[in-house]
């Protein structure tokens, strides 16, 4: 497979490449506009940071941007207050608990 869409389309090609999405393009094809969502910042994933994440309540257009109000979540613990999301410019992706991805990987019998 490897070899075909070398052959076809190049060694790199641009539709397998990585997305960034921002906060509310992410979001923006959900329903309720993405109440409710689970979503962590890129960069915290790849620092390992994988029990933390957002609990999306809102996002707003503003003059000076997008801002977005949501629910930190730590060590899988709720800080039950409403706070400002930083950085909704940045590259965002949808929060899976690591629990969910194991569940998968035995389902389909994948071994990480």
């Amino acid at each position: 497979m490897a070899t075909i869409l070398r052959e076809l389309w190049g060694p790199r090609p641009a539709f397998l490449a990585f997305k960034k999405h921002n906060l509310a393009r992410l979001v923006q094809n959900l329903a309720s506009g993405g109440k409710g969502a689970y979503v962590v910042p890129t960069a915290w994933y790849r620092a390992g940071r994988h029990t933390d994440f957002w609990k999306l309540d809102r996002i707003e257009q503003t003059p000076r941007g997008v801002q977005a109000f949501g629910y930190l979540y730590l060590d899988n613990k709720c800080t039950n207050r409403l706070l400002e999301i930083p950085n909704p410019s940045e590259s965002w992706n949808f929060y899976e608990s690591t629990q969910t991805i194991e569940n998968l990987q035995k389902k389909i019998h994948v071994s990480s």
